[in-house]
């Protein structure tokens, strides 16, 4: 090797390790500004996202402006008090102070609206003669129920964000009517407005709750007040207990064998405090409810309802009916609730325990053999297994039997046994279109249970029962269910084999219904396709309605006044105009533009208001209502006192809706990350 060779090899060599460094230190740097780099794209993705959403917000609040500037416009009243308090619930958490101004507009007008009187009709010798003056007193007799109605969906709306508010609300839009002779105010529904008010905040406020249960308390509207303990007994304990004290108080004050308002009270606040019973507002008695009682109270509330029961011959009139009007209520038809509760009378009235057994055998002995034999039934019916009815049945009377089998068949439904529910059917139920309808009962029981499971094969098996239109809604469904599951070409696949059982027409409102549906699924997987479904739907709407119109006046139920649309649930045909105005939102986000331009397209101005306000509304949502909350593939449209949820993610918690059995839809929705449990408004 030469010297200049080695010379350069032995360079090389003392320098490897310095050169093996630096390109050691070189990658490092390399991968950071790579980061850095992915960092700053992201960053402009991410700014580019929230200028985006800003953008829409501008313009969804721009809209809002849009409708709020049309109200004034509006010729009926009623119709202007409806855009006011919606558009205030949309604007209620960008814009408080605005929203409340609106809210106040419309329990204004509201409540100079519900001061009218009624027309009287014209009478000839006591009978109504058919003239105008008749007409308009059925027209004023709509008026009235559709001012209750909106009154009704303002509360809801104002309770969504102020309790103080929504009762400020009632208090404000109150008839006040006369007192009868027991000082008990005539118009009764507005305190069982302000106790379903009481129970819808009792979470959120439960002091405002208890206000008005002890108001209502004051007045001696009792009945609804054991749901309320309950509904407060899961949030604010101290207030419940106060309640049931104040309640306490005043029970005792009362006659219950002439109150049977009150008697229900007692009794049905005796049964939750055993953890008996379930309350009306469906949410079962907890060990939490009955533990606010003790075995004090328990012992009072038993003898004093063992006080009307065990008195002889005693009656308790219902409260608000007059001496003459009033139906008797026998203390007799408390004895079957009686008999179940014999052990706790044992145990928390010991004294009086004969005596109840002694009375629940007299009233037995007093009964004919028939009769006897029907209550018998009756118990067999209510607490039975389906083979003790099938086996009570072969001995009951004739007439009898097909009610009996028809209950065994239904206990079986109900315990998801279709095939012995079936066979009881086949085998015993003698009456054709009884036999009919509980076979069509399990079969659309097995449909929905395959749904629930996410059994699509199955189902398919099953859809041949069904009409296209059952067949359609449910592969909409389990569209959802594969969107929900990040299936999207599935989801796809189903949605066009649903619009292919419907045609490219809808011939009914339950095909309307079922693709707007589809719509709305679109909105989320293929906007694009979502528009070319709903626009025509749009200009079926306005042919529809133009008919509609023609038509007014030749039959009771009037849908327009000057013009305008006044009640959405006049008809089916208004009912699916609103509901298309509504499923417009979903589309909003992926292309606000085009969905205000099918918006527009509503010949109807109270249509093109409510498109509008959905719009915007979807826009303005917060996160808890948005894509990122609710599960993929769900659709969520608030409107007026109700959401709609087109899809469940995971377990579905309700049945039936718009288009029964199938599909939820106009269910109020409570969304968390993972599922969405629906409960009825």
């Amino acid at each position: 090797m030469s010297k200049k060779v080695f010379a350069l090899a032995l360079i090389l060599l003392l320098n490897w390790p310095t050169a093996r460094a630096q390109a050691q230190d070189v990658a490092p740097q390399d991968e950071a500004k790579a980061a850095a780099r992915d960092d700053d794209k992201d960053k402009k993705e991410s700014e580019d996202e929230k200028a985006k959403r800003e953008a829409l917000r501008k313009k969804a609040v721009a809209l809002m402006e849009e409708v709020i500037q049309e109200i004034d416009g509006l010729k009926v009243p009623e119709n202007r008090v409806r855009f006011d308090g919606t558009s205030a619930d949309v604007l209620w958490k960008s814009d408080e102070k605005r929203a409340r101004a609106l809210f106040k507009t419309a329990t204004n007008l509201l409540a100079e609206l519900l001061k009218e009187q009624p027309v009287q009709p014209e009478t000839v010798e006591g009978i109504h003669v058919l003239t105008s003056e008749t007409e308009a007193y059925q027209q004023s007799v709509q008026a009235a129920q559709e001012r209750a109605g909106l009154r009704s969906e303002l509360l809801g709306l104002i309770s969504r964000h102020d309790a103080k508010l929504a009762r400020e609300f009632l208090l404000a839009t109150r008839v006040k009517g006369r007192d009868d002779v027991q000082g008990r105010p005539e118009n009764l529904p507005d305190r069982y407005l302000e106790l379903n008010l009481a129970m819808q905040i009792a979470s959120s406020d439960p002091t405002e709750a208890l206000k008005i249960g002890e108001g209502s308390i004051k007045d001696g509207t009792l009945g609804q007040l054991p749901n309320l303990v309950s509904a407060l007994a899961s949030s604010d304990k101290d207030a419940a207990r106060t309640l049931i004290d104040d309640l306490m108080r005043r029970l005792r004050s009362e006659n219950l064998s002439k109150s049977g308002e009150s008697m229900a009270a007692a009794m049905q606040l005796l049964m939750i405090a055993l953890g008996g019973t379930v309350p009306k507002d469906g949410n079962e008695p907890s060990s939490a409810t009955a533990s606010l009682f003790d075995d004090v109270t328990i012992g009072q509330l038993a003898n004093m309802v063992l006080d009307v029961v065990l008195a002889p011959s005693t009656k308790a009139k219902p409260t608000g009916d007059s001496d003459d009007e009033a139906d008797d209520f026998d203390s007799d038809g408390m004895i079957a609730e009686m008999t179940n509760l014999l052990p706790a009378i044992q145990k928390y009235a010991p004294a009086r325990a004969a005596a109840l057994k002694a009375r629940i055998d007299e009233v037995e002995k007093e009964m004919s053999p028939s009769e006897r034999a029907s209550a018998d039934l009756v118990r067999i019916m209510q607490n039975g297994s389906s083979d003790e009815m099938v086996a009570a049945a072969q001995k009951a009377p004739q007439e009898r039997r097909d009610d009996l089998y028809s209950q065994a068949a239904i206990v079986e439904m109900q315990k998801d046994n279709l095939d012995k529910a079936l066979a009881i059917i086949n085998d015993h139920v003698t009456d054709p279109a009884r036999r009919k309808g509980l076979t069509q009962d399990i079969n659309r029981r097995a449909l929905w249970k395959a749904q629930e499971q996410g059994k699509l094969d199955e189902a398919r098996a099953l859809l041949a029962r069904h009409p296209p239109d059952v067949q359609a809604m449910v592969l909409v469904n389990f569209a959802n269910v594969a969107a929900g599951k990040g299936n999207k070409k599935l989801a796809l696949q189903l949605l066009e084999e649903a619009r292919g059982l419907l045609g490219p027409v809808p011939a009914t409102s339950s095909q309307v219904t079922t693709m707007m549906s589809i719509a709305s699924l679109y909105g989320s997987l293929d906007p694009k396709i979502a528009f070319e479904i709903i626009e025509p739907l749009v200009e079926q709407i306005n042919t529809l309605l133009s008919a509609l119109s023609v038509l007014d006046g030749f039959e009771y139920v009037r849908h327009f006044r000057e013009g305008e649309l006044v009640s959405r649930t006049s008809s089916p045909i208004v009912g699916l105009s609103f509901q298309c105005a509504q499923t417009l939102s979903m589309m909003a986000r992926s292309d606000f533009d085009r969905a205000k331009a099918a918006a527009d397209r509503f010949q109807r101005p109270e249509l093109r208001m409510t498109a509008r306000i959905s719009i915007a509304q979807r826009i303005l949502e917060d996160k808890e209502t948005s894509g990122n909350d609710l599960p993929a593939g769900a659709s969520l449209t608030r409107s007026a006192g109700f959401d709609a949820v087109t899809f469940t993610s995971g377990r579905w918690a309700a049945r039936g809706g718009l288009v029964p059995i199938f599909f939820p839809s106009l269910w109020r929705s409570r969304v968390n990350s993972t599922n969405v449990t629906i409960v009825r408004h």
